[in-house]
């Protein structure tokens, strides 16, 4: 088996490559043709190891893997988030073909650092009427399906930001994080936030908003 460790990067383990592609393992007993003496005892076999691991292959068009996040929207006085979506959905851009999990599919996969999983997907060529297709191309959302969302409230982290959305838009203020409990404003300038906002703050920095 052939791994080519640029791709990879430096920062696994070799133990941990070998660990994250291992399928299945099976333990075999041999047994020998005639008996062999060692130590006044008698050899009547050998136990065989055999690994199972599986790499893909070199000439195999790479899939970009995406973390699906629906963030709930307002429309019509109503909060609303698309629904039925792929919690992570792979794409690759020359053949325009889509593959994609669920998060009980997903639980037995490892996104972060080497992408493995012990299933693979169906792989699906992207269709106009698919809602996937109309999200990475802008399109009219004619094919996605959406249920309500009961919270005021909903913030998720994406790496350094924020992903917010409330009802209304929100007024804040920056706030040194030590002063966060007493809010102490200082008269920093007021930043108005929209309904739906992706931000970001410095390490030492809060937001406090009303």
């Amino acid at each position: 088996m052939d791994i080519t460790g640029d791709e990879i990067g430096s920062s696994l383990p070799t133990i941990e490559i070998i660990t994250q592609l291992l399928v299945r393992q099976q333990i075999d007993f041999v047994q020998t043709i005639t008996a062999e003496s060692a130590d006044d005892t008698s050899l009547i076999g050998k136990l065989m190891f055999t690994s199972f691991s599986a790499a893909p292959n070199k000439n195999q068009a790479p899939f970009a893997v995406y973390e699906l996040i629906p963030i709930p929207f307002n429309q019509n006085n109503k909060r609303l988030r698309l629904a039925q979506m792929p919690a992570y959905p792979g794409i690759n851009s020359k053949s325009h073909q889509l593959v994609r999990w669920s998060k009980e599919e997903a639980a037995a996969c490892d996104f972060l650092q080497m992408t493995t999983c012990r299933e693979s997907p169906v792989r699906r060529k992207e269709t106009q009427n698919d809602c996937i297709y109309q999200l990475l191309t802008d399109a009219k959302l004619e094919d996605c399906l959406v249920e309500y969302f009961a919270g005021k409230l909903f913030v998720h982290r994406v790496g350094q930001y924020w992903a917010i959305s409330t009802i209304n838009a929100n007024k804040c203020h920056t706030v040194a994080t030590p002063e966060i409990e007493q809010h102490l404003l200082h008269g920093n300038e007021e930043i108005t936030i929209s309904s739906m906002a992706l931000i970001t703050t410095m390490n030492a920095k809060s937001l406090a908003c009303d």
